[in-house]
């Protein structure tokens, strides 16, 4: 039997969130898993920005896709809560912000966190650290992984 994902989506067209896909006693079709790999700084180039605006608008496809976003080097950044972007910029950690809402999994590495004297506390709310071999095993069970 295929593994099946809780998975939370955003209507497009009225912007709210709908409850989580269940599968019930039936058997359903198993959701495509993407993994995104992100390693730029968040306000250096714009490739984590265009890493999200892909996530977004994969959460807001009908495909019902399980997406997953890991954060490394200078990408754990991104995660800060409490950043200031100049007026009109985009803003990182709002878009991830609302990634996690719509049910992304987004983890930032541990190491790297370190390495920056970041820790679990200066995150954004509701990503979570994570590790190289939890990276793998995203990996393993994707059908698609991206690296920005």
């Amino acid at each position: 039997m295929a593994k099946i994902y809780p998975y939370k989506t955003i209507n497009c067209l009225t912007d709210q969130l709908e409850p989580e896909w269940l599968t019930g006693d039936k058997e359903a079709e198993c959701m495509e898993t993407i993994t995104m790999i992100v390693s730029s700084s968040p306000y250096g180039d714009e490739r984590i920005w265009n890493a999200l605006r892909l996530a977004e608008a994969l959460s807001c496809s009908s495909a019902k896709m399980k997406i997953n976003i890991f954060l490394i080097g200078d990408a754990v950044n991104a995660a800060k809560k409490g950043q200031k972007p100049a007026k009109g910029f985009y803003n990182i950690e709002k878009m991830l912000a609302d990634l996690v809402k719509v049910g992304a999994n987004i983890n930032v590495c541990h190491t790297s966190m370190n390495l920056r004297g970041l820790t679990e506390l200066d995150l954004v709310v509701g990503i979570k650290m994570g590790t190289i071999t939890g990276l793998s095993k995203w990996i393993e069970e994707s059908q698609k992984v991206l690296s920005f």
